[in-house]
């Protein structure tokens, strides 16, 4: 099995993955193309070019706000949100952005950003051309990329941004087909989970206590939340749920009715789903589905905290 987990999830801030996530790591990978390139010093502006989709519901997305801190080389699995929206908002009256965080070059908004609701240069509906130029606006380096969904990238020439390519490493439980997976968990003794735990921690560094390896706690509990009183990382859904409007009208079930009562557990699942909606719509980072599959960017988190130990009443 050569799928991990950081292919099905994508974190980072709300409110789309496609819209908001896709979009900043196409420009910090562009960002981090002129850097590697030695190009940075040579750019004296930079402009943005959104197609289809991104153009027309870009502004309702933070579409905008993610490019500019992908351009300064911000990446949606550790960036701020409080601290980015204050960043985006200086950008947006006046103050210079910052490519690759260190080089000042011009940016204005109402010129540099442009929204071409026709399709773009090539077969996805969400696309966007991210353009460097000198001070005498000839073009230095531009690159086109797609967000295809889930907060993934590919590039103009189908190179895969986002999710990164796994590591070739051997893997303790290798298995192909689910009939696989349940014979090595009959033959380890293992859960199924155990056995998807390990070969996610043969894949990366494990980081973080109970997370998913090489995202510390952000896959695991939640994330970042705006406003969230100095929490940062370690703010938990179970928190961000408490403390919402949705968290008011929370059910009043104990942990021990999840053995008497069966729809308990959908009462907290939906209880966590809404809550977590609410803080992506308010721009808070979390682990995400992508589009089609069940759960999208709410009931995948709200899964988490309700079936983890001592999760359920927290409050």
């Amino acid at each position: 099995m050569r799928h991990s987990l950081t292919q099905l999830f994508s974190i980072g801030p709300g409110p789309s993955s496609s819209h908001t996530i896709g979009p900043m790591r196409a420009a910090a990978d562009f960002a981090a193309t002129v850097a590697r390139d030695s190009l940075v010093e040579r750019v004296a502006r930079l402009r943005v070019e959104l197609f289809g989709s991104l153009a027309y519901t870009g502004a309702g997305h933070g579409t905008m706000g993610a490019v500019l801190l992908g351009l300064e080389g911000e990446h949606p699995e550790t960036v701020e949100p409080e601290r980015a929206a204050e960043r985006v908002q200086g950008i947006l009256t006046g103050t210079p952005l910052r490519l690759c965080g260190t080089h000042e070059v011009g940016f204005d908004p109402e010129t540099d950003f442009v929204f071409n609701r026709h399709k773009g240069p090539g077969p996805y509906a969400n696309m966007l051309t991210l353009a460097a130029l000198d001070s005498g606006g000839e073009t230095v380096i531009a690159r086109t990329y797609a967000s295809v969904g889930g907060g993934f990238v590919t590039d103009e020439t189908g190179r895969q941004i986002a999710p990164p390519p796994l590591p070739d490493v051997p893997l303790p439980h290798p298995f192909f087909t689910a009939a696989g997976l349940l014979a090595t968990a009959r033959e380890t003794g293992l859960s199924v989970s155990s056995i998807v735990y390990a070969n996610e921690c043969a894949w990366r560094p494990h980081q973080g206590s109970g997370g998913l390896p090489g995202s510390g706690d952000r896959a695991h509990d939640g994330g970042h939340r705006p406003g969230g009183g100095g929490r940062g990382r370690a703010a938990r859904s179970a928190q961000a749920a408490a403390t919402c409007p949705t968290a008011l009208s929370a059910p009043g079930h104990r942990q021990d009715d999840l053995v008497g009562d069966p729809l308990c557990v959908a009462d907290w699942v939906d209880m966590y789903a809404l809550a977590v909606a609410e803080e992506n719509a308010a721009g808070a980072s979390w682990s995400r589905l992508p589009p089609g599959l069940v759960g999208r960017a709410a009931c995948g988190p709200a899964l988490l905290p309700t079936f983890l130990p001592g999760r359920i009443a927290r409050r």
